[in-house]
């Protein structure tokens, strides 16, 4: 599309012919005279797509298209991005929170000691034999990339998109949270599939459903005998 809107631009500036304009920038002239034919299905693939980038801010194309094909649309990842392009979609940019200094009276910066014995604390420190703490590098995510890349997701399409009025909000829209990543939310490591999807088709979770049956005609038998 870009070169025929090139070749478009060389006739109307310079005043030559399609030929010389499509040689000029190595397009083939069948290429610069196709027209693409709308498919029958783009409205409602369109007006699909678009609701689900108004239910889903922070889902960008390639994650709209794996919702596509879950729900059973027959359409590629280029033909998600040309419509995504010319419906104008992009995922909003994040917002920078502003660090505050908060309101504790007890702040290290607001209650400061003005003569001996002004100021106490106490801390107390908690140790189990066996636990220990391993830290990462500032700066380096990759070496926590399971849950550093989890904890990214959590925040930018649950905590930073819901208003938590109080703890029974968080009690209600977590575990929603929970089953839509789960069973919804297509994973670009996995396919774009959904993590429960993906595991019902491993051949471990085929066997272990095959070996449940017999498992639990065993444990009948067992309760049953005296």
């Amino acid at each position: 599309s870009r070169k025929r809107a090139a070749v478009t631009e060389l006739q109307t500036k310079f005043g030559i012919s399609e030929r010389r304009a499509c040689k000029a920038i190595d397009q083939p002239r069948s290429s610069q005279r196709f027209k693409a034919k709308p498919r029958s299905d783009e409205a409602p693939l369109v007006k699909r797509m678009l609701q689900l980038a108004r239910a889903r801010p922070r889902f960008g194309y390639r994650r709209i298209g794996g919702l596509l094909v879950l729900e059973g649309w027959r359409t590629g990842l280029s033909h998600v991005f040309r419509l995504w392009q010319r419906e104008g979609l992009k995922v909003p940019q994040k917002k920078r929170k502003r660090r505050r200094l908060g309101m504790s009276a007890n702040g290290c910066h607001r209650r400061r000691a003005e003569y001996p014995n002004d100021v106490w604390c106490w801390d107390f420190i908690f140790d189990r034999v066996g636990v220990s703490t391993l830290s990462i590098e500032p700066g380096s995510p990759w070496e926590n990339g399971f849950a550093e890349s989890f904890h990214s997701r959590f925040r930018d399409e649950c905590l930073a998109q819901e208003i938590f009025d109080g703890l029974h909000d968080a009690r209600a829209i977590t575990p929603a949270s929970q089953e839509d990543y789960n069973h919804r939310r297509p994973h670009g490591s996995l396919g774009f599939q959904t993590p429960a999807g993906f595991a019902a088709a491993c051949p471990a979770s085929a066997s272990a459903k095959a070996s449940a049956p017999a498992a639990h005609a065993a444990i009948c038998l067992d309760q049953t005998q005296p």
